[in-house]
């Protein structure tokens, strides 16, 4: 039953079917503002995720609690991880990524088109573009994998803020 729910999770993600793959995932998450149809074909269309092996499940620490290994691939980079899959209710991937944008705090930034609902904002695996509406302003190397959940959070310390052509003007 664990390997089926991640194998049933990635599938969804690689199908592009969020609701599903959201049904997956633990509902302790905060902001789940950009686990949604939209934002991951965004991610899809730059990185597809394909070539899913599940292996089977091992005990986790508790009577409750699986260990799930895996491997896929998103764009061209290979991803070995291990989810945790938990049963104490209903099964749930207890394993997710969530992007860190804190360092914008105070500009209101979108994620693959849309506005995240805080600074950390859970994400399916895949590739996130970060950038402003304002248009006085540019994020350089607005770019976030969040390719194996296992990571946790997703820094975006790589990306800064400048000021835009419009904006020099």
């Amino acid at each position: 039953k664990a390997k089926k729910t991640v194998t049933d999770y990635l599938t969804a993600g690689s199908e592009g079917n969020a609701g599903k793959a959201k049904d997956y995932l633990s509902n302790s998450l905060d902001d789940t503002s950009l686990l949604t149809d939209d934002v991951l074909k965004d991610s899809l269309s730059r990185a597809p995720i394909s070539n899913i092996v599940v292996s089977d499940a091992t005990q986790g620490p508790t009577n409750y609690e699986f260990d799930v290994p895996a491997t896929y691939t998103i764009g061209d980079k290979d991803v070995s991880t291990t989810f945790e899959v938990d049963f104490s209710k209903k099964p749930a991937i207890a394993t997710s990524s969530y992007l860190s944008l804190s360092s914008f705090d105070g500009v209101t930034v979108t994620v693959n088109g849309t506005a995240p609902s805080s600074t950390s904002p859970y994400v399916f695996p895949g590739d996130y573009q970060v950038s402003t509406d304002n248009q006085y302003l540019t994020i350089n190397g607005g770019d976030m994998q969040a390719y194996d959940p296992a990571d946790g959070y997703v820094s975006g310390l790589d990306l800064e803020l400048a000021v835009s052509d419009a904006g020099v003007q």
